[in-house]
């Protein structure tokens, strides 16, 4: 093992496998953050969704739930058909 690095360290051909493979677990390590990124902000982005549509629908219910009857029986008429 001491030999194989010391050839690494020693030859030209050893120094520049010894940068490129540095520079392979660069990049490799800066698109696992980039990748890691990316499906962060697409779960915040479907949260986000979620959350208007949670909001959405609550306000809806807060707005029939204030309805009186007959204000109530036009609005699901508005959505039901006799069809």
């Amino acid at each position: 093992m001491i030999r194989v690095l010391a050839w690494l360290r020693g030859s030209k051909i050893g120094r520049w496998g010894a940068v490129a493979l540095l520079a392979v677990t660069i990049i490799g390590l800066f698109l696992m953050r980039v990748r890691k990124a990316g499906e962060t902000a697409y779960r915040a982005k479907q949260q986000s969704a979620q959350l208007q549509s949670l909001i959405k629908a609550l306000r809806a219910n807060n707005e029939i739930t204030q309805m009186d009857t007959d204000q109530r029986r036009a609005y699901v008429r508005k959505w039901v058909s006799d069809d």
